[in-house]
Order: structure tokens, then sequence, then C-alpha cells
């Protein structure tokens, strides 16, 4: 998204603490996050879905994870904040010239999903179709208030294998969590 529409489109993309909407750059553009609150950004991920069922009508599962690194980038604009849940665990997140706590993003990205989920339904509707975004990093935890949609489809990324056994154990705990909300 950065590369398409940063130029023509910067207010697609989170805003930061400095009031930019830029990504950290150390990290690089494939880790810019978005405004998961605007209304253009819904609408443009909905017309990409569009592209991708011209390309592949037979797709039926449309990605809305956010791309990775998990600590940085997050949105700070007041409503993608209001979708937090204020109960959430609090956890390290960065941003160009910040480190802070804040609450786990778990109820925000259910949230997003279930908006993009909604009108893919009111989009295409009679069709299964279905919307996937993950459990990760600093939105592991399972949501507090937000409750996946039955077309959501939620992946849990935990690392069972080369985890200790305490961390295994949390791990389990917030998969078993996720599926009790789902």
């Amino acid at each position: 998204w950065w590369k398409r529409f940063h130029p023509t489109h910067p207010e697609y993309f989170a805003l930061q603490p400095d009031g930019t909407r830029d990504y950290y750059a150390e990290l690089g553009p494939d880790r810019v996050k978005v405004c998961h609150a605007s209304t253009a950004v819904w609408e443009r991920w909905l017309a990409d879905v569009a592209e991708q069922m011209k390309e592949h009508p037979a797709q039926t599962v449309f990605n809305a994870a956010p791309n990775d690194g998990y600590l940085t980038g997050h949105c700070v604009c007041e409503k993608c904040r209001a979708w937090d849940h204020p109960d959430g665990e609090p956890l390290r997140f960065i941003w160009k010239g910040l480190s802070q706590e804040y609450v786990s993003l778990s109820d925000r990205h259910i949230t997003f999903a279930n908006t993009v989920a909604r009108l893919l339904k009111e989009r295409y509707p009679g069709r299964d179709l279905y919307v996937t975004t993950q459990a990760y990093g600093n939105w592991r935890n399972p949501p507090i208030k937000a409750i996946p949609d039955d077309n959501v489809v939620v992946q849990t990324v935990c690392s069972f294998l080369l985890a200790s056994e305490k961390e295994r154990e949390v791990g389990m705990k917030q998969h078993q969590g996720w599926a009790d909300v789902s």
C-alpha cells in the first residue's frame, strides 16, 4: 500500500505521535500500518478485494491482517484508539523517537476485521466470503469486548515449538482464549 498510495493518499496510513503518517524508516515501508478506523481504508480494501476476485474468481478468503512489525508504527488517531479496550494488557510499543506502554490491540484488530467483513457481505450478498486476520504480537491476547463475526477467521501466531515451557503455556492460554471468543 505504501508504494501504491502514499504519494496520493497519505491519510490511509497510521497517524504517528509526531503528527506524521510516515513509517519508522529503519524498518522500511513493508512494515507500515494503516489507519484502521478510516472509511477510506475500508473502501480501498474493498476495491482491492474486487480486483482480486476478477483475477481469481474462486477466491473466498481475503487478508485484513496488518503488516509485520508488531511493536511499531500503529495508529494513534482518536478513532483507532477508541477501538482499543482500556483494560487490555499493557504492552510495549515503538514509534519514531518514542517507546511506551499501551494496551493490547486485539479489540482494534477484530473491530477492523469485523467492519470490512460486514462490508464484504453487504457488497457481495449471498456469497460465502471470509476475512482473515491474525492474533500476533501485541494483539496476541484475545479481545476483551470485540467478538469476531462469523465470516472472520483469526489465525493465532504463537511459536510453540521454539518457546520455553512457560512461553508455551502462555501461548496455549492465548490460543484457547481466541478459540473461546470465536
